[in-house]
């Protein structure tokens, strides 16, 4: 495949299915036999629907011995050229883009293979007087090889000669078997495919190859790398319906532990990073603690969070007077029998802020002595955001708390048990009203053909990715994204190599992936 993508930039793949439509495999294809065929418009035919059914016509044609062997559609064939011109229907390789360097580059080795094969040249030449005989010169010429055959000191060592051919020494001048000319040709080629020209080239310092080595690998083996996981995430998000899951190369490059530990320190200390996302990158499970799920500052004074609630904690709620249990008459928590101290606000029910002048003080922000007491706050405040955003009539809604109220891990546990529930129910009854999927069957068992077109798929990614937060993984550079609320599941809108809105759903709890195409 990569071979086909660095001479001719022509990779092909077929897809080889099951009866159901499945995927099963990928088989590379001669990417020279593959025509591309093109539309009235100069483009890729894409498919269409007719009489309620998806047409695939033909993309590409397959020639063999001059003549069209098979057809492919987009569904039978994957053709990735990396380097798209628009002028042509067929990618520009490298190789190509050097044929005439490359051509030299030959040239140049068979003159190098004749002078050690075919050379008619020699080492020397040595005259001889202007009266001596071709026989003459033959016979001299034998007594002086045999003369130094075999005994290797006596060619090191002088030789009375006649005068006239001692004058008449010439010696043959070798040509350059290396020079600045093959470096010329080494440098053009490894530029062309990206990749450090060290090995071929006069030595350098360290210094300077250090720096050729990281230009070689960011400029050279990185697209590569970033095209085959462009390849593979487009096969897993349109065949197997998981554009949450991306392909990754394990071959990271290995950092310093101390440079590393700097970074994400500097990181986490400036507010660009959260604890949580520091010790991720070390390959460390994040802490349930929620202050290590924010951005944080180091002042003088400590960490302080950043940024506050949308608006304060405690003004978000009407006011339900003698709704809430555990309660006395001035609307201060008690116990369950309305004695003894005032008890916490129980951890699920109806709970409201207290109204100006009700002297309730339990749990207040500057009583709480719980340092990560603001954290707590504004973790509340955003899940009720979430909440009332999900489900306005929800009755958890309804809370009595002091204007200060600091809730316990276990409030917060709680209303994040209620996100998750309502998420999930909402879901599941946009996909699911009456306990089976909605539209009719599409190409693949989990895929449902719906109308309405691109409208009708922006308009259902809307309505499910309310209180979601958007993702920027592989997926969302082809279209959007977002994790549900509680991170239930995700949902993602895009239009798919064959041109149809898609969207996908994923609510793993319930009825697992499915895939709706709006035709």
């Amino acid at each position: 495949l990569l071979e086909d993508l660095f001479v001719i930039d022509a990779p092909a793949l077929y897809l080889s299915r099951d009866r159901a439509g499945r995927l099963l495999g990928l088989l590379p294809i001669d990417g020279a036999t593959i025509k591309p065929v093109i539309d009235d418009w100069g483009r890729t035919p894409l498919p269409y629907a007719e009489n309620g059914e998806t047409i695939y016509p033909t993309a590409y044609q397959q020639i063999l011995k001059g003549y069209p062997a098979v057809d492919y559609s987009v569904r039978d064939l994957l053709y990735r050229p990396r380097n798209i011109r628009v002028d042509r229907a067929y990618g520009f390789g490298p190789v190509e883009q050097i044929v005439t360097t490359v051509n030299i580059a030959l040239r140049r080795q068979a003159f190098l293979l004749d002078y050690f094969t075919q050379g008619n040249i020699p080492d020397s030449l040595i005259g001889v007087p202007e009266n001596w005989t071709p026989d003459q010169i033959a016979s001299y010429q034998k007594y002086w090889d045999a003369y130094f055959d075999g005994d290797l000191g006596r060619r090191r060592r002088a030789k009375f000669v006649p005068g006239g051919v001692a004058k008449t020494f010439v010696q043959i001048r070798e040509p350059d078997l290396k020079g600045p000319f093959d470096e010329w040709l080494a440098r053009i080629i490894c530029f062309t495919f990206s990749v450090s020209p060290q090995a071929l080239t006069q030595q350098m310092n360290r210094a300077t190859a250090e720096t050729q080595k990281a230009m070689s690998e960011e400029e050279g083996l990185a697209p590569i790398l970033a095209w085959v996981k462009n390849l593979i995430d487009d096969i897993i998000a349109d065949e197997f319906a998981s554009p949450d899951l991306e392909f990754s190369w394990s071959n990271e490059v290995a950092i310093d532990p101390q440079t590393q530990e700097t970074i994400l320190t500097s990181y986490a200390t400036k507010g660009i990073l959260t604890i949580n996302e520091a010790r991720v990158a070390l390959g460390r499970e994040p802490l349930a603690e929620a202050a290590a799920n924010r951005p944080m500052v180091l002042t003088g004074a400590g960490y302080v969070p950043l940024g506050q609630a949308a608006e304060p904690v405690g003004k978000r709620v009407r006011w339900f007077a003698k709704d809430n249990p555990y309660h006395d008459e001035r609307g201060r928590f008690t116990t369950a029998d309305g004695v003894g101290e005032a008890a916490s606000p129980p951890s699920k029910g109806a709970i409201r802020v207290a109204q100006e002048g009700e002297e309730d003080n339990r749990g207040r922000l500057e009583e709480s002595g719980d340092p990560l007491a603001e954290l707590k706050q504004q973790e509340w405040g955003n899940a009720i955001q979430t909440l009332r955003a999900l489900d306005p009539n929800n009755p958890n809604l309804s809370y009595i708390v002091p204007q200060d109220w600091v809730p316990t891990d276990q409030n917060i546990a709680d209303l994040n048990a209620e996100i998750v529930k309502v998420a999930t129910q909402r879901a599941t009854d946009f996909v699911m009203p009456d306990g089976n999927f909605i539209g009719t069957p599409g190409n693949g068992p989990d895929v449902r053909n719906l109308p309405g077109g691109a409208q009708a798929a922006q308009d259902a990614f809307d309505y499910l990715s309310v209180g979601g937060t958007p993702y920027s993984g592989s997926y969302s550079q082809s279209g959007q994204m977002v994790v549900l609320p509680g991170g239930v599941g995700w949902v993602g809108r895009r239009t798919n190599r064959n041109g149809i809105p898609t969207l996908d759903i994923r609510v793993t709890s319930t009825f697992g992936s499915i895939r709706f195409h709006y035709k």
